[in-house]
Parts: structure tokens; C-alpha cells; sequence
């Protein structure tokens, strides 16, 4: 349904699967045309605690875009997806699936460019899609 078979779905055929499958969904997708890093920063950290888990926390699986650091692709906002299925707040851990297997990252990883999963990127666009209505 997405496109050409073996490499995966991009992010704009996501769309097109999700429609042709009839899977409820809401973007929450966002820009940011900010210089100043220390607002840059705030914003990613925004994006996450105040639209990201408290979606995960009503039970709405989100799938993000992230980057993977240190980076082979910089031509690229994200380069993987991965699916939010949990938060535990007492650790500070988003539980997420990637591809078969059941992970935790900590939030924090998620807003620096330390090696592994992040929404940083260059050209400052965190991608999440919620699953509405799948309970």
C-alpha cells in the first residue's frame, strides 16, 4: 500500500498507507524557524511533555521521527520511527516498539544529540503522528 517494497515506508507514504488502511490518526507535526538555540531547545522539550506523553498517557500510540546520532544522513530531518506505546513518569522513560522488540529511552535522550534516538535535527521538524481511536 506504501510504495516501493524493501526500503520501508517514507514519512509522506505513511500517510497514504494509513489513509488506504483506514488507521484513525492525527498529525501533530511541527517546524521551527527559531536561531536561538536555548529557544530551539524549549520548544523540542515542549513538543514532547506537552503534546507527545500526554497523548501516550490517555492510551494513543504516537509513532515519532527521530534521528540516529552520530548521524550517516545529515540530508535528512529523521532516518527511523519509531512507535510511543508508554511513559513511565517516576524514570522519566518513553516505552516504545522498534520493529520487533520493546525498548525504553529516557526523555532526556530524546532532546540532545548524544548518541543513539533523537528529535534533534538540522533542520529543526519533529515529525509524530497519534493513533486515535485503536482501543
Amino acid at each position: 500500500v506504501g510504495g516501493n517494497p524493501g526500503r520501508g515506508l517514507h514519512s509522506d507514504e505513511m500517510f497514504v498507507a494509513m489513509s488506504a488502511l483506514q488507521i484513525p490518526y492525527q498529525e501533530i507535526t511541527e517546524t521551527y524557524k527559531i536561531p536561538d538555540s536555548d529557544q530551539l531547545s524549549e520548544k523540542y522539550h515542549d513538543f514532547l511533555y506537552k503534546k507527545v506523553i500526554p497523548q501516550v498517557l490517555q492510551g494513543n500510540p504516537v509513532m515519532i521521527g527521530v534521528k540516529v546520532y552520530p548521524t550517516q544522513f545529515p540530508q535528512w530531518a529523521y532516518d527511523h520511527f519509531i512507535l510511543l506505546v508508554g511513559y513511565n513518569q517516576e524514570s522519566d522513560e518513553l516505552i516504545f516498539n522498534d520493529f520487533n522488540n520493546r525498548r525504553r529511552i529516557p526523555a532526556a535522550t530524546l532532546l540532545n544529540e548524544d548518541p543513539g534516538y533523537s528529535f534533534i535535527n538540522p533542520f529543526n521538524i519533529v515529525f509524530a503522528v497519534v493513533f486515535t481511536g485503536l482501543q
